[in-house]
Parts: structure tokens; C-alpha cells; sequence
């Protein structure tokens, strides 16, 4: 079964400012291994292996999601230079216009452009994980009409690395990309692990 990708913008205006977002949604057939229930972690604990040590940003994105995931008990991810070298290469090629086009590649996806330089890598997280307020741990979907993808992929269970690019946009604005190893969103199945009830 070819995995199918669909594209979600949202655009979302205020004063002067437009901020555009998009995640991966994967159709998956089989349902999830059985998982134990998670337990709550230190943030301030996040294993980086000694060769993949980030800078002050990737830190920041890092720190970013972990604290995300900290608040229900997903194991924290580490980050993974070969992620953000894909995300840096896809934001070049998106250079020039920063449409919020996927890269259709393996790994699970997040963007995010905004039209001023005040976004942060906490700020662009925390935009994501505000969807929170969107997602239905009952039914495990969206409300309707909401969009809940980039908050599901930063806490989806199975996720173990992230890598992430901010780059300045050739028209303005700024353009942030981070891929996800093993990518989210499968469909029917639950961010938290196990099986769908």
C-alpha cells in the first residue's frame, strides 16, 4: 500500500503577522504494537549521543519538543544531525518562495513560516503543541475543522530523534522544517502508543 501524504495549511492572521503551518497525516494498515504506559521524565534529562551534540538552536528545538513530550510521559528524543541536515536541505530548496510544501521523504514533517523575525524555536514548538487543545485523546482525532498533526507528531510514542532548520526566506519571513524518525500521524492509530480502543 503506497503511503499517501495529505497537506494541511492553516493560515492564521494577526496584526500584520501571518503565520502558515503544516504537518504529515500517513494512512498506516496495521494497528500498533502493544506499549507499556509511559512514565513521566526529567526534561532536564535529554540524552544526546557525544557525537551528535547540537548548538545553541538545535538545543533549543530539542529542549523545545522534550519539554512537550515531558508533559504526557513520552520518552524524550534526541536529536539527530542526518534530520536536520534532510530538514536543512529541503528549507533550500523552498528557499526562494517557503511555500508550505512537504518533502514527501520518509521521515515525519513539521513547517512553519512566519512573516517576522521574532520566531524563536520555542516559539515555533509552542505554536505546534497549542493544537493540543484540538486533539481528542478519547477518539484520537482532530475536532472537526481543527488541525491537531503537529501537535500528535511532537508527542507520537514511537518518535526517537528530530532534527530541525530555521532559515531565512529569499521573500520574506522565516521558514522552519523538522523531521521526525520514526514519523507520526499513522492513521488509526494512537499517539500514546497501543492499540486504538
Amino acid at each position: 500500500m503506497s503511503i499517501t501524504r495529505i497537506l494541511t495549511v492553516t493560515f492564521l492572521f494577526s496584526s500584520f503577522l501571518l503565520i502558515i503551518v503544516s504537518a504529515n497525516v500517513i494512512p498506516h494498515p496495521k494497528p500498533p504494537a502493544d506499549i507499556p504506559d509511559p512514565k513521566p521524565i526529567d526534561p532536564a534529562k535529554n540524552p544526546v549521543p557525544e557525537g551528535d551534540r547540537p548548538g545553541k538552536q538545535a538545543r533549543e528545538f530539542l529542549d523545545a519538543h522534550n519539554r512537550i513530550r515531558a508533559t504526557k510521559g513520552q520518552p524524550p528524543l534526541v536529536w539527530d544531525n542526518q534530520l536536520a541536515k534532510y530538514a536543512k536541505q529541503w528549507a533550500a530548496e523552498r528557499i526562494n518562495d517557503c511555500k508550505m510544501i512537504h518533502s514527501n521523504g520518509p521521515h515525519g514533517e513539521n513547517l512553519f513560516w512566519g512573516g517576522q523575525d521574532h520566531w524563536t524555536p520555542t516559539k515555533v514548538v509552542d505554536s505546534w503543541a497549542s493544537e493540543a487543545e484540538f486533539y481528542n485523546e478519547q477518539t484520537h482525532q482532530c475536532k472537526p475543522g481543527e488541525m491537531c498533526g503537529h501537535y500528535t507528531q511532537i508527542v507520537w510514542r514511537d518518535t526517537q530523534r528530530v532534527g530541525c532548520t530555521r532559515r531565512k526566506c529569499n521573500n520574506g519571513g522565516y521558514y522552519f522544517v523538522c523531521s521526525y524518525d520514526p514519523p507520526g500521524n499513522y492513521v488509526d492509530e494512537n499517539p500514546f502508543g497501543g492499540k486504538l480502543r
